[in-house]
């Protein structure tokens, strides 16, 4: 609603007030004593401001969702915790200026379902049995079949993937990452051709890419492995994967050439092959990925000139080739990248759908924001 200045003092005069959403605006100050008066409190949302001070919320025992995320609050979380406990289920306090310690504070939470406290400065311990998750995959999350976003990355899991999990036809997005994988990639993942996003980075394949078929997961749009340990030539197959908008096969050991096949991805917007062993010439064939906003080649042992045909990358805003043995004039048909990035920022926009964003897609986001 446009409102700035400092936050309203006088909330407990509204005196059966049960849900206050002033998220969103320009609100300054710290979170006034008197809302803490607000006892009949059950939904409060401040999250989107400008708002400063301690986080005290306490008094306010009714409380089952709040979200103060996208703030400035400092200190540590003991003022509100665990005394707000006894009816909350959310709590996102993300994207503040907290920190301290959290051991302990949440044991009391028990009807607690969603937290996030990312993007501050806390430290410490939550309870038994929530992070660093070892053992097998459970089967019965086949079972939820509205599921459209599975993400199990940072854990260490076993690698034996149940095949309950292809039960989930409305899959959008599995997250696989940082869970110490090692060996081929396992041949599961070839039958999820429903998945729009597949993120395995960050474990410690070698092999198995073809055998896995995940070349033949022609809806997948989204394909990231990079920070493994794959090997040998890029297998061509890749270009069979027709869907694909971004790929990541950053800081790997893929050597020979990089394939020309590449250039059939019309519909690429990213593509990361740096930290790797290709060499030999850069295809002139990239120059047929007219969507692609951002290539990095950066890192590798590639030769030759660059060549000119890039210049035909018509929304490329982003280039590096830097740290190869390349040689000759810079082409001067470079100059014509980046001209016209519009159409397809506006298609990305069209095809996204509702995306549910997971902590390892941020980690990727990273590389790809210069």
């Amino acid at each position: 609603s446009d409102i700035y200045g400092n936050i309203f003092e006088n909330f407990s005069q509204l005196t059966e007030l049960t849900h206050l959403d002033i998220s969103w605006n320009s609100l300054s100050g710290g979170i006034p004593e008197d809302l803490r008066r607000s006892h009949k409190l059950v939904y409060l949302n401040l999250s989107h401001n400008t708002l400063k001070g301690e986080l005290n919320l306490k008094g306010l025992t009714k409380l089952q969702t709040v979200d103060l995320s996208v703030n400035r609050f400092v200190g540590g979380l003991g003022l509100s915790f665990p005394a707000i406990c006894d009816s909350l289920v959310t709590l996102n306090v993300s994207d503040n200026h907290l920190n301290g310690g959290i051991d302990g504070f949440f044991d009391q939470c028990l009807k607690l379902q969603h937290l996030d406290l990312s993007t501050n400065h806390l430290n410490g311990t939550l309870w038994t049995g929530l992070n660093n998750f070892t053992g097998d995959i459970p089967s019965e999350i086949g079972s939820i079949s509205g599921l459209d976003a599975l993400f199990l990355g940072n854990n260490t899991f076993s690698r034996d993937i149940p095949e309950t999990l292809l039960n989930l036809t409305h899959l959008f997005i599995l997250d696989l990452s940082r869970n110490k994988f090692g060996g081929e990639v396992q041949e599961i993942f070839g039958k999820f051709k429903q998945l729009k996003f597949l993120v395995l980075h960050s474990n410690s394949y070698t092999r198995g890419l073809n055998t896995s078929g995940i070349f033949t997961l022609t809806n997948l749009s989204r394909l990231d492995i990079s920070f493994n340990n794959f090997s040998g030539p890029l297998p061509v197959e890749i270009s069979q994967m027709s869907g694909l908008t971004f790929l990541t096969l950053t800081y790997n050991q893929f050597s020979g050439p990089i394939p020309s096949e590449l250039g059939k991805l019309t519909r690429l917007m990213a593509l990361d092959l740096a930290f790797n062993n290709f060499s030999g010439p850069i295809p002139p064939s990239l120059g047929n990925l007219s969507t692609l906003l951002w290539l990095t080649l950066s890192d590798n042992l590639l030769s030759g000139e660059i060549p000119p045909e890039l210049g035909n990358c018509s929304s490329m805003l982003w280039l590096n080739l830097a740290n190869n043995k390349l040689s000759g004039k810079f082409p001067s048909e470079l100059t014509r990248i980046g001209r016209n990035a519009r159409a397809t920022f506006e298609s990305n926009n069209r095809n996204l759908g509702g995306v549910v964003a997971g902590n390892s897609e941020c980690l990727a986001m990273r590389r790809w924001i210069p």
